[in-house]
């Protein structure tokens, strides 16, 4: 050995095995984020009675919102009944459903669902 070299390491044989993966490692709970409003893009007056519906509802041939309560009690899919001059958020674009309807998706108070775009009258800002 040479003279004010210092002296080589001892070899640890713990640091130099490659590490296992722990048996069981911890799980990781990511928290829970709260869910996304729909974006808004304005408000709307419904110009006449009009019901606001689930979209399937506007679906041609669909007897998927029957299901829900059965058409003994014409739900159809009707979410809540709005009465003229009352306001709702549009939260889409226009768009036209399969059965050829133009509708809007809304809120009103606590529901979210569909409108026909012709029972609406569009605010201006």
């Amino acid at each position: 050995m040479r003279q004010g070299a210092p002296p080589a390491a001892s070899p640890n044989p713990l640091l130099d095995q490659p590490q296992a993966a722990p048996l069981n490692p911890p799980e990781v709970i990511a928290p829970e984020l709260p869910k996304a409003k729909p974006a808004f893009l304005g408000h709307a007056t419904v110009s006449r009675e009009e019901d606001m519906y689930m979209r399937c509802a506007f679906n041609t041939g669909s007897k998927t919102c029957l299901m829900f309560d059965g058409p003994e009690n014409d739900f159809s899919g009707r979410l809540a009944s709005l009465k003229q001059d009352d306001r709702v958020e549009i939260l889409s674009a226009k768009v036209r459903a399969p059965n050829g309807t133009d509708i809007y998706k809304v809120r009103f108070q606590k529901w979210t669902g569909w409108m026909d775009a012709n029972s609406l009258t569009l605010e201006v800002h």
